[in-house]
C-alpha cells in the first residue's frame, strides 16, 4: 500500500489563483506583518466572485525552517477587497494549506486548513470553514472528531488484533503473525497464546483529505488515523473514515482498515 503524506496530496493543487505567487513574502494587516504561506483563489462567500484565501503567520526562527507561528486564516472579499482575519484554535506547525471545495453542496466552496504538527505522529490539525455571507462558521474540527470517535483496541490469541468503534458499532480483526518472530515472541507463548493482556491505541489525531468520492463536485473528508500496537511507532494498520456532511455536521459514510502487505519468500 502506499501512503502520501497530506502535503503531497494532488487534490492541493486545485484552486490556485495569482495569489498563490506571493506565497512566501510578506504582508501587512492591521498593524502586523505576516508571512504569507499558502493561497487559493474561488468564491467562498457565494457572490460567484473569485475571494483569495490564504493562510499567514509568523517564522520565528531562520527563514529556512518551514515552522510558523500565529498561523491564521486570512481572507480577502473578490469585490470590496476587505479582509476578513480568522484565528484557529491550532496556530503553531509546519507548512498550514489551504484547499477550496464544496463540502456542503451549497455549490459555494468551503474552506479546508491543515497544518502539519511536525511531530513523530505526522498528524496534522484539520479545520473546514464556510464562509458563505462573509460569515465565518466552523463546520469541522478534527480534534472534536477525534474526541468523539473513541476504539478500543486489543491483542488476542493466535495473532490476531481486535479493533473495536463503539459509536460506529463495528469491530475488525487484524491479522499480525507476518510481524516477525521477535515481534511476536515477545507476545505470545509458543502456542500462540498472549502472554499477558496487551491493548494497543487508534491515534487520536491523523490526517485529514478532501475527497469527492462521489464524483459530484461535492467532496467528502477522509480522516486518516494510525493504529498502534506496543508504541507509537508500532503501527499495525491505517484506519480510514469518509465523512460526508449531512446538513448539519459531518458523520461517518464509510470506514475501513487498510494494512501493509509482507515481502513473499
Amino acid at each position: 500500500m502506499i501512503y502520501k503524506p497530506y502535503y503531497k496530496c494532488p487534490y492541493y493543487h486545485l484552486g490556485r489563483g495569482p495569489h498563490y505567487n506571493n506565497v512566501g513574502q510578506m504582508m501587512y494587516f492591521n498593524g502586523h506583518s505576516y508571512y504569507i504561506l499558502d493561497c487559493a483563489d474561488g468564491d467562498v462567500n457565494g457572490d460567484r466572485i473569485p475571494d483569495s484565501v490564504c493562510t499567514v503567520g509568523n517564522r520565528p526562527y531562520d527563514l529556512q525552517s518551514t515552522f510558523t507561528e500565529d498561523i491564521t486564516l486570512l481572507i480577502q472579499d473578490g469585490v470590496t477587497h476587505k479582509y476578513t482575519r480568522i484565528p484557529l484554535k491550532e496556530n503553531q506547525g509546519y507548512d498550514p494549506i489551504v484547499f477550496l471545495g464544496d463540502f456542503t453542496g451549497d455549490k459555494v466552496n468551503d474552506i479546508l486548513v491543515s497544518i502539519n504538527s511536525g511531530g513523530s505522529g505526522g498528524f496534522s490539525y484539520d479545520y473546514v470553514y464556510s464562509f458563505l455571507d462573509n460569515e465565518p462558521k466552523l463546520l469541522f474540527d478534527a480534534e472534536e472528531f477525534s474526541s468523539k470517535y473513541q476504539y478500543q483496541v486489543n491483542y488476542k490469541d493466535y495473532y490476531k488484533v481486535e479493533v473495536i468503534s463503539p459509536a460506529m458499532k463495528q469491530k475488525y480483526i487484524l491479522d499480525i503473525s507476518l510481524k516477525g518472530a521477535e515481534y511476536l515472541n515477545e507476545i505470545y507463548n509458543r502456542n500462540g497464546t498472549l502472554k499477558a493482556p496487551l491493548q494497543g491505541e487508534v491515534i487520536p489525531m491523523g490526517n485529514v483529505y478532501p475527497i469527492d468520492m462521489q464524483r459530484d463536485k461535492q467532496y467528502e473528508l477522509n480522516v486518516i488515523q494510525r493504529i498502534i500496537g506496543r508504541y507509537g511507532a508500532d503501527t499495525l494498520a491505517l484506519l480510514n473514515t469518509n465523512l460526508k456532511w449531512n446538513g448539519e455536521q459531518f458523520e461517518p459514510d464509510m470506514q475501513y482498515i487498510s494494512i501493509w502487505g509482507s515481502d513473499i519468500g
